[in-house]
């Protein structure tokens, strides 16, 4: 998330199933898109704080360190694929 600035996007989830896109707009709002290809899409557009980000790595943080990247199961954000 370190990366996310306006214009910019991640995702999470695989090629096959559940996935969900965070694009930041230049407004510095949020496009969150949960896309699920045997089901639906949908998405959300909202403002959030303007600290959310700063929250979010603190949060983030703890959750490093309550569970190491080497747990299983473990999930990384890259940049979304072009359609």
């Amino acid at each position: 998330m370190a990366g996310l600035a306006p214009g910019t996007g991640a995702s999470i989830g695989g090629d096959r199933g559940l996935n969900l896109v965070l694009h930041m707009q230049e407004d510095r709002s949020l496009a969150i898109t949960i896309l699920d290809p045997d089901r639906l899409t949908a998405v959300l557009w909202i403002r959030p704080q303007e600290n959310w980000i700063d929250e979010h790595q603190d949060r983030l943080d703890q959750v490093r360190q309550t569970w190491p990247s080497e747990a299983p199961m473990t999930y990384e954000w890259r940049p979304p694929q072009e359609s």
